[in-house]
Parts: structure tokens; sequence; C-alpha cells
């Protein structure tokens, strides 16, 4: 089961947080309030906090450095949508 969540998270990150939303348990860590929040904007790195908070909750070396790539992802990602309805309104 873990490998198809997984599959979930890579195919859409935002699917895999309704899915472990509905299913388990695992996003009871973060706040309804964060939770929503990281759908909308931030779903890599609200996966990635689910993970952490679920398993000891450190943020400090690979945690963080993860962290940051999460953010990273999650800007890219945004970006990129951005530049794609900019070349479609040309």
């Amino acid at each position: 089961m873990g490998c198809l969540i997984a599959l979930l998270i890579l195919v859409s990150p935002r699917l895999a947080l309704i899915v472990l939303h509905l299913g388990w348990d695992y996003l009871n860590p973060i706040s309804p309030f964060w939770a929503v929040l990281g759908w909308l904007f931030l779903p890599w790195t609200t996966l990635w906090c689910a993970y952490v908070y679920n398993n000891g909750g450190d943020f400090s070396g690979l945690n963080l450095v993860l962290l940051i790539v999460a953010i990273l992802f999650d800007l890219a990602a945004s970006a990129s949508g951005s530049s794609s309805r900019h070349r479609h309104q040309e």
C-alpha cells in the first residue's frame, strides 16, 4: 500500500493529500487550517511536513534540506503554471 501512496504522491500531490486525509490520520499533526492552505498553495511542502511530524518532528539536518527542496518544487510548479497561462493569453 505504501508504494501506491508514493506513486500517487508523484503523480498528484494534491490528490495524495486528499487520500491521506480521508483514508488515514496521517495529516492529524497538521492543523486543518494549514492543511487546507498547503493543499491550495504548497502540496509538496505539506506532504513533507506531515511525513516529518509523523516520524519525530525534527526539522534539522537532512529534513531541513528536504523541506527546502519541497518548497522549491512547489515554487517551480506554480511558476510553470503561471508562465503557461501567460503564453496562452498572447
